[in-house]
Formats: structure tokens, sequence, C-alpha cells
């Protein structure tokens, strides 16, 4: 069981897809302003994170069994892409009962909620690298639980480099790449703690 665990908190916060491998990181500079709709869009991003690989995976499954893993493996990419666009549609409905005064924002977000780097790559890592279903919805679980996380905590970040004096030529863009890389190296810094 503490292994499990283990392996949960190392893929949530050591073993990080954004600062480790890259992927996401479109997601983290194109979410809102402030933290309450960073939260939103992080979440909604983890719903169609964890129902696409979940439900890609079932159907790649019943695919590898009926035409070979070869073939099925070919027509993953798509499959997630066509799966997490159709999860818009059920996502649009629960924020519009939830929060409906911030839906206007985040509809203009929905683009980079189901076709991000973050969603893609835990989906292809989940289905060729995963092998049991309760790894599989723990992998993605804790991939979604990081990644809503960090972005939380950039969109903090994010509005603290606002109200401080930076210099003309680090405004922007560029100051928040240097918060991420300072962020990816905090997190690197635990990769011995954790197996």
């Amino acid at each position: 069981m503490s292994d499990i665990f283990t392996g949960l908190i190392s893929i949530a916060l050591v073993n990080h897809q954004v600062l480790t491998q890259m992927l996401g990181l479109e997601a983290w500079f194109a979410s809102p302003a402030g933290l309450r709709r960073s939260a939103l869009f992080g979440l909604s991003v983890a719903f169609i994170m964890i129902s696409s690989t979940l439900i890609a995976n079932a159907f790649l499954g019943v695919a590898g069994i009926v035409a070979g893993r070869e073939l099925s493996d070919g027509f993953a990419l798509p499959l997630i892409a066509v799966v997490s666009t159709l999860l818009l549609m059920p996502l649009q409905w629960v924020l519009s009962r939830l929060v409906p005064g911030e839906l206007p924002i985040l509809r203009r977000s929905f683009p980079i909620i189901a076709l991000n780097s973050a969603v893609m790559g835990t989906a292809l890592l989940a289905v060729w690298h995963v092998t049991s279903v309760v790894n599989l919805i723990g992998f993605t679980l804790a991939s979604a639980v990081g990644f809503v996380l960090f972005l939380v905590i950039f969109a903090a970040i994010q509005q603290r480099v606002s109200t401080q004096d930076v210099p003309a030529p680090f405004r922007g863009i560029p100051i928040l790449l240097i918060s991420a890389g300072i962020m990816s190296l905090a997190i690197l810094a635990f990769e011995g703690v954790v197996p």
C-alpha cells in the first residue's frame, strides 16, 4: 500500500510531466488570470485528461484484441484527440450549471483544454506503458492532481510577478519562463527522495 502511495506522490510532484517532460506548457501560459479561474481551468483539463485516457484506453484495448496491438497503436493519437474534443460538451454543461459566470471566459480556452500536450502526453504514456486498470487510474489521477497543483502555483507566481518591478527585457513571457525553470529545478531536487 505504501508503494502505491509513494508512486502517486512521485508522479504528481517529483516526476511531474510539465516540469520534467515539458508537456502542457502551452496550457500554463494560456490559462486565465486569477487563482480561481486558473483552478477551474486546471480542473477542466484534469477532467478531460482522466476521462479521455480511460475512454481511449478502453477503445484501444478492444481494438488491440480485434485488430492487433500494432494496428491499434497507430490510432492512439487521433482517437485521444477525438475523444478529448467530444468530452468538451459534457464539460461545458457541467460548467454552465456550477459556475455560469466563468463559462464565457473558460469557453475561449476550450481548444487548449481539449488538445494540449499534457492531455495527449498523459493519455499516450498511459496507453503505451501502464498495464493494469488500477495503475492507469492512479497514473492519470496523480498526473491530473500534479497539473492542477502546479497550474495554481504558477498562477500565484504570475500574480506576484505582475505587481513587482521587473526589468523591461524580462517582462511578460521571459520572466514566466524563468519562473517555470526555477520551479523545475526545485522539483528535480526531490528526485532522489521519492524512488
